[in-house]
């Protein structure tokens, strides 16, 4: 077992990359052999047990075998249904079955057919069944976690929200009626501060200290945010309707933020980056492919974001670009300008799957 001066270390090794302070790029591989897992029902008398027994055997298999992650338990089960749940909006569930809810997510109802109606919404904050499942989750989980384990939630951002909310017609509401997308992204941003509030001191973490881990085990400088939709957006739109909402979430929790969208089967997102290069709030993105805004943008980005790729499908997605693993490490560590500020991390489902990873990794 890794003790708690390695973690520290971990730690330090995470900072110095995302401060731009070190050649050094954090490889970090979870072990997660679903040959061990059996299905998990959210109707299960015993489902937050269960669901924490799986994430343990994750971890406790992570930790043992030394990757460079912070050990951490995620509460991402609930996808982004959390803060809608919390305007009333009805949220169905793709499945009762929580890896087909984890690959396929909760369908969100609507609530906003005029734009206009957020006019006359008053903000207050609804005690969702879903909210308070979400409370009862984060409970157990601080009650039974080991002391040096921390627990994490998935945090969505207020674009994302404010799309699920209203619908796609938003996009035609920025152009025709933008004094009342801001008001929805307001009221968004204003509930999801209330929501982190509450679930960060259920967790045990009543004095935000500005540092932490994103459920995906890498010590951040603030909060990561995961905000998809805003690939659909330019970069003035970014600019107008999205940077004033994170800066007030930055401010609130007096830290910075890094911000997650999928890049995978999707465009690069090179307008969020310019987006992003300018405001001080914001300190990284995270997304599946950052290896290749990474090269693209390392001079305009030294020094001011950094960079958290390689999860999801980017390593099989970068195993056929580059023709093996080793040509992907190889392409890293020789052809991309610098190594700092660059944090990468992926899924192995076997320690032996993640042993080669690693040996692969340090051998070129």
């Amino acid at each position: 077992m890794i003790n708690n001066g390695e973690f520290v270390n971990i730690i330090n090794r995470h900072k110095d990359a995302y401060m731009w302070e070190s050649e050094h790029i954090p490889l970090g591989v979870w072990i997660n052999d679903v040959k061990k897992h059996n299905k998990i029902s959210y109707n299960s008398t015993e489902f937050y047990k269960d669901l924490f027994d799986r994430q343990m055997e994750i971890v406790n298999d992570t930790v043992l075998f030394g990757s460079e992650l912070v050990p951490v338990l995620g509460i991402t089960n609930y996808g982004i249904a959390i803060v809608p749940s919390l305007f009333g909006a009805k949220i169905t569930a793709s499945s009762n079955d929580v890896d087909a809810v984890e690959e396929m997510g909760y369908w969100v109802h609507r609530i906003f057919d005029k734009i206009e109606d957020v006019e006359k919404y008053k903000l207050h904050f609804i005690e969702s069944e879903l909210f308070e499942k979400v409370c009862r989750h984060i409970e157990y989980y601080r009650d039974n976690a080991p002391k040096n384990y921390y627990i994490s939630d998935s945090l969505d951002g207020p674009f994302s929200i404010a799309e699920l909310l209203r619908g796609s017609a938003i996009y035609l509401d920025m152009y025709d009626k933008p004094h009342y997308v801001h008001k929805l992204m307001g009221l968004c941003t204003d509930m999801i501060i209330k929501c982190e509030d509450v679930l960060k001191t259920v967790a045990g973490y009543e004095k935000y200290n500005g540092d932490f881990p994103s459920y995906y085990g890498i010590w951040l400088p603030g909060l990561r945010l995961g905000d998809d939709s805003i690939l659909n957006l330019s970069k003035d739109m970014i600019e107008e309707f999205v940077l004033p909402y994170y800066e007030k979430i930055a401010l609130h929790f007096n830290c910075k933020l890094t911000v997650h969208f999928c890049t995978v089967g999707k465009p690069l997102g090179e307008q969020i980056i310019e987006a992003f290069i300018k405001p001080n709030y914001i300190s990284g993105i995270s997304t599946q492919l950052g290896t290749d805004l990474y090269e693209k943008y390392h001079d305009r980005i030294r020094n001011r974001l950094f960079i958290e790729a390689g999860y999801g499908d980017a390593f099989a997605y970068s195993i056929n670009k580059h023709g093996s693993l080793r040509q992907f490490f190889n392409h890293i560590k020789n052809n991309i300008s610098g190594s700092k500020g660059l944090i990468l991390y992926t899924t192995a489902g076997s320690e032996k799957e993640a042993y080669n990873i690693l040996k692969t990794w340090n051998e070129v």
